[in-house]
C-alpha cells in the first residue's frame, strides 16, 4: 500500500490537471480527498431525507443533547461535533474576500437553534457554511467526528448539491431512513450518488420504536439494496431508547430488551393501530419500569429472559425475590 505522502503527491497532480483541462467539478473532489489524506480524525455523516431522526441519532450516539430536536424543527445547516476539552460553538461563514479564510463567530450553546435549525434560521437566510461544536465526550476522545446534515428532499433540491459538496470529506456515512415505509427510489437515487463521493455506507433503520413492523420494512430494504446490487449493512435502531438508557442508566438493561418488545409493550398505540410514540413523559416513565422490572425478574429466574420479553406468565405460586418483593410489594 503506497505511503500517505505518495498519495497526496499524486492527488495533488490530479488538482493541478484538473484544473488545467477545465475541470472544477473534479479539482474539488481531489481537493477534499487531499484534506482526507491529511487529518488524523474520522469524519462520519449523517445523510438523509427529512424528519428521518438524524439529529436525534446523533445526540443518542454521542450521549448529549447538542442537536435541536423537535416536531417542528429540521436541520438547515451542517453541523458538526468533535471532541474539545470545554463546551464550544461557533458559526462558520464563507470568506469575505475571494483568497480570504472562513470566518468564524463563537455562539452559546443555549441558542443553537437559531443557527441551525429551520426555525430560527429558516432556508439559512445567515449564510451559515457550518456550525462547529465542541464536547468533553468519551465517545469523541479518539477522533471520532459526527456532522449532522440537512434533509435531502431528493437529488434535485437546493440542500442536495450542498450535502453532497459536503460529503466529499466524509470517511463513512450513516445513511439513516424510518421504519415508517421501506427505501424509495429518490432514496436509492441518493444512496447511490453518496456512495460515488464516500464507498463507506452504512444504512441505519431508525425509528423502530414507534413501528412494530420495522423488521418487515428492514427486510424490503436490504431486498431493494440486492436487486441494485448495493453493499451495505442496514441496521435498525431505535434513538428514543437509546437516550432514556443514558438518561436512566439503564443501558445495559435496554440492550437485553428486544426493540419489538419495547415498542408494543412500552410505547402504546394510538388510533391506527400501529404507530407507536414514547416522546410523553409519562410514557417514558413507564418504559423505565418495564425495564427496572425486566432487570429484576431476570435475575430472579436466573435465565437472563423474563416473563415480559418471552410473553409466558410465571407460574402462579412462584414466590418473589427478596429484591423483587421490595421493588413490587403485593
Amino acid at each position: 500500500m503506497a505511503e500517505a505522502p505518495e498519495v497526496a503527491g499524486v492527488v495533488e497532480l490530479g488538482i493541478k490537471a484538473a484544473e488545467a483541462y477545465g475541470r472544477p467539478d473534479l479539482a474539488a473532489r481531489l481537493s477534499a480527498l487531499r484534506e482526507r489524506l491529511s487529518r488524523s480524525d474520522i469524519h462520519v455523516f449523517i445523510i438523509g431525507d427529512y424528519k428521518m431522526g438524524k439529529s436525534t441519532m446523533v445526540n443518542a450516539l454521542i450521549g448529549s443533547t447538542v442537536c435541536p430536536v423537535d416536531d417542528g424543527i429540521s436541520t438547515t445547516v451542517p453541523t458538526l461535533v468533535r471532541h474539545a476539552p470545554e463546551p464550544t460553538a461557533r458559526a462558520i461563514y464563507p470568506p469575505t474576500a475571494p483568497d480570504g479564510d472562513p470566518v468564524s463567530e463563537e455562539i452559546p450553546f443555549g441558542e443553537l437553534a437559531d443557527y441551525v435549525s429551520e426555525a430560527g434560521n429558516p432556508a439559512n437566510k445567515r449564510g451559515i457554511r457550518m456550525v462547529e461544536i465542541g464536547l468533553p465526550q468519551p465517545v469523541l476522545a479518539g477522533g471520532l467526528v459526527v456532522v449532522d446534515t440537512p434533509g435531502v428532499g431528493g437529488l434535485a433540491s437546493p440542500e442536495s448539491a450542498a450535502t453532497m459538496a459536503a460529503a466529499t470529506a466524509a470517511d463513512a456515512v450513516i445513511f439513516a431512513t424510518s421504519a415508517a415505509q421501506e427505501l424509495t427510489a429518490p432514496e436509492m437515487e441518493l444512496l447511490e450518488t453518496v456512495a460515488v463521493s464516500c464507498p463507506h455506507v452504512v444504512i441505519v433503520l431508525t425509528k423502530t420504536d414507534m413501528y412494530p413492523a420495522w423488521r418487515q420494512i428492514a427486510e424490503l430494504d436490504r431486498s431493494h439494496l440486492a436487486a441494485r446490487k448495493f453493499d451495505a449493512r442496514v441496521i435498525p435502531i431505535s434513538s428514543e431508547l437509546r437516550i432514556q438508557a443514558l438518561r436512566y442508566g439503564d443501558a445495559a438493561e435496554f440492550a437485553t430488551v428486544e426493540p419489538e418488545y419495547a415498542a408494543s409493550r412500552a410505547s402504546g398505540r394510538n388510533g391506527d393501530g400501529h404507530r407507536h410514540c414514547i416522546a410523553n413523559p409519562a410514557r417514558r416513565r413507564l418504559i423505565h419500569s418495564l425495564i427496572r422490572a425486566h432487570r429484576l425478574l431476570s435475575a430472579a429466574n436466573g435465565t437472563g429472559r423474563c416473563s415480559l420479553c418471552t410473553g409466558r406468565r410465571p407460574p402462579r405460586r412462584t414466590r418473589l425475590s427478596a429484591p423483587l418483593a421490595r421493588e413490587f410489594p403485593t
